[in-house]
């Protein structure tokens, strides 16, 4: 059961500001009829006029409980959190043991109008109240979040020296007095948005009528340091007595997603993506996603698109109330098969993102790769919070809180950036202009951020060959370790790629992967407060890898790493000192330290690998006895490392037996060489392939 969604349509889609006029007032019908014509507005899906009505019927029952709580939960609904606090207030001093669904409404109401100190002490009351495991265990766990979010606000953990921001509400040619919203940057002089472009009352003269205006496209252009809007985009996109939102250009440009939503028989919205084409520097009309993505008797809106960084596949994600999520909203995932035009089934993606509340506004910002969204369930400082992460798909580090000034009080929402800037971008919020008509907190306006103190970190250096010519190749040779200097016979290596990840505990998750040009060069732009790894590889090279950390660091700065890659030779490589007793197969102690530190280092450093690992034996003995005592031997290294956690598929024994000698077993003579065979009772390490969907695996769970 959920005791608390914000029932804002502009975070499901759209906010409709909506009034009512009657012949005769509500002031003067009768409590009953009070009543019956605030049911009748409520499920008409009119919260204003059904306030009205109820209001007016408590002038004339003002200790009646119920409607003192639903007139409360309407105006939270509404947004007017001023009157919602007035309301709760007022039910809670009449009810001599209040529910505790009413206590968590009332502690979020006084949170979002900025009282934490008494929000903190209501929500600890109901953590008290409500009994650990029950029906109500969910939101005794959001109680916890939410005293969390207050303490971030009391504790000052949310101001950020580092970086100073300044943010602005955009004039009254881009924000009327009802909502607007989801601005989406085109370029540094351009956006659109959508807004219900009406500065009059919308105004219902009887339960019958429908919507009488609707949400648009709309652009806006910078001229002289300020924003215009206002300017309604074509026909295409506008679609006919159907609300629109929620614009998302796709980073190769060829293709923009939205929202349409409509009112279904029972006045409630339904939301569906739709989207279009370029034809040369035309759109063409638009279409709506298929059922895969717009599941029937769902709502499917807010679209953001992406590439995953494994295999760059194209993917959208999305905010849906499907079954199968965490909670209210979601984020969910698809990837689009450009080869079919089809897009998967859609996935959640996952708990780190999504939470037993609700989720919205997704999008990735290309200049840092992190992706951004708005959440009511994390720890934050208001209603929806903007929150940023890195990752893709259900694989992502902790969110992290954008803080202050970004985030208020009231609902933060649609966080962009400009598409070569991440300091300039626009937000949404209901953080209060005082202009509304139905409470300073009802509706949404754009605002504008820019940051004029940031940290600019980079990484970048050379990614160099190495090709070992010795005649005998020793696997110690190549454990990735840095030179103490550079070989000289290296070469700079092209279409190298070295992969930047996020550590967050024992998880590395991919950000970003960058290919070397002629020069073997490569750069990454850096974020602080961060453990990262690099990974450079090639095909036919062995991995390598370089971690640094940006944890604690306040100011700007460069850092170079050049990579060398060991070159994966035809030849096996010699694995030195692994000794069995004598006619036996089981390992050593000794000889486990031994593939500790050279097989099992290898194989970790570069997971895509799979090898062979070969047995020889000198020639004493039969030749089937020793190419079954090589086969055991073998056998028995594959079986350790696949107990310290290497896939069986990527191991392969081999038993040679006496078969493959490196050193004469005797001298010309026929008098025994003991020096040759020392050399041929050896294991051996052969490179026998690359594990094709080692991408694909590594990142989807």
């Amino acid at each position: 059961m959920k005791i608390y969604i914000s029932y804002c349509f502009s975070v499901l889609f759209v906010f409709f500001l909506i009034f009512s006029a009657f012949s005769q007032t509500a002031d003067e019908l009768s409590a009953a009829r009070n009543k019956k014509l605030g049911l009748r507005y409520e499920l008409k899906g009119d919260k204003y006029s059904a306030i009205e009505q109820y209001s007016a019927f408590l002038k004339k029952k003002p200790e009646n409980r119920y409607y003192l709580n639903k007139v409360a939960h309407l105006y939270l609904e509404t947004r007017n959190y001023l009157l919602a606090e007035i309301y709760f207030e007022k039910a809670l001093k009449l009810s001599p043991h209040p529910k505790p669904e009413l206590m968590f409404s009332y502690a979020r109401v006084l949170k979002m109008n900025g009282k934490y100190e008494e929000a903190r002490k209501v929500f600890t009351s109901y953590r008290k109240k409500v009994r650990p495991g029950g029906r109500n265990e969910v939101f005794r766990k959001q109680a916890k979040i939410e005293i969390e979010g207050c303490d971030l606000i009391l504790n000052n953990l949310l101001n950020d020296t580092t970086r100073l921001t300044e943010i602005r509400i955009l004039d009254t040619t881009v924000n009327k007095l009802h909502t607007d919203f989801a601005p989406f940057p085109i370029d540094e002089k351009s956006f659109i948005y959508s807004s219900v472009r009406t500065d009059r009352t919308v105004y219902f003269s009887s339960v019958s009528e429908s919507f009488s205006e609707y949400s648009s496209f709309y652009k806006a252009i910078a001229e002289n340091g300020n924003w215009k809007g206002g300017m309604k985009l074509s026909d295409s996109f506008n679609l006919i007595k159907k609300n629109v939102g929620n614009a998302y250009i796709c980073p190769h440009g060829n293709r923009i997603y939205f929202t349409v939503c409509e009112s279904d028989e029972n006045h409630q919205i339904i939301c569906s993506i739709w989207y279009s084409e370029k034809n040369g520097n035309n759109w063409i009309a638009p279409v709506k996603l298929p059922k895969t993505i717009n599941k029937p008797g769902t709502n499917n809106t807010q679209p953001a698109a992406g590439f995953e960084p494994r295999q760059n596949r194209e993917v959208l994600y999305f905010v849906s109330n499907r079954k199968g999520g965490k909670g209210g909203l979601d984020i969910w995932y698809s990837i689009l098969d450009t080869k079919t035009n089809e897009y998967t089934e859609p996935k959640n993606c996952g708990s780190k993102i999504n939470t037993p509340m609700n989720e919205a506004t997704p999008f990735i910002d290309l200049n840092t790769n992190k992706f951004y969204f708005s959440s009511d369930g994390l720890a934050g400082i208001g209603g929806y919070d903007v929150f940023s992460t890195v990752g893709a798909l259900r694989k992502w580090e902790e969110p992290k809180n954008a803080g202050i000034p970004i985030n208020s009080s009231a609902d933060d929402l649609w966080y962009r950036t400009f598409p070569h800037n991440p300091d300039k971008g626009f937000i949404v919020s209901n953080r209060g202009r005082g202009t509304s008509m139905a409470g300073i907190t009802c509706c949404d306006d754009i605002y504008e951020f820019t940051v004029k103190q940031s940290i600019f970190l980079k990484i970048s250096g050379r990614v160099i060959s190495f090709e070992n010519l010795n005649k005998e190749l020793y696997i110690e040779e190549f454990i990735d370790k840095p030179f103490k200097k550079l070989p000289s016979e290296g070469k700079l290596l092209d279409s190298a790629t070295v992969s930047l990840f996020v550590v967050s505990g024992n998880e590395e998750i991919l950000v970003k992967p960058f290919i070397t040009n002629a020069e073997g060069m490569y750069l990454f732009r850096l974020e602080p407060g961060y453990s990262y790894k690099l990974t450079a590889s090639k095909n036919g090279y062995f991995s390598s890898n370089y971690s640094l950390s940006t944890k604690n660091i306040n100011h700007s700065d460069s850092f170079f790493h050049d990579f060398v890659l060991r070159k994966i030779p035809v030849k096996p490589l010699i694995v030195k000192n692994i000794y069995y007793l004598f006619d036996k197969y089981t390992l050593t102690d000794s000889a486990k330290a031994v593939i500790d530190s050279t097989i099992y280092q290898l194989m970790i450093e570069n997971p895509e690998i799979t090898v062979e690992i070969s047995s020889h034996t000198d020639s004493k003995g039969s030749d089937s006895y020793n190419m079954t005592l090589s086969q055991k031997r073998a056998q028995s290294v594959v079986n350790y490392l696949i107990k310290k956690g290497i896939s069986p598929d990527r191991l392969m024994a081999r038993g040679y037996g006496e078969s493959q000698p490196v050193a004469p077993n005797e001298f010309e003579d026929g008098s025994d060489n003991p020096e040759g065979r020392a050399k041929n009772r050896r294991t051996e390490f052969k490179v026998t392939g690359i594990k094709q969907d080692y991408q694909s695996f590594m990142y989807e769970d």
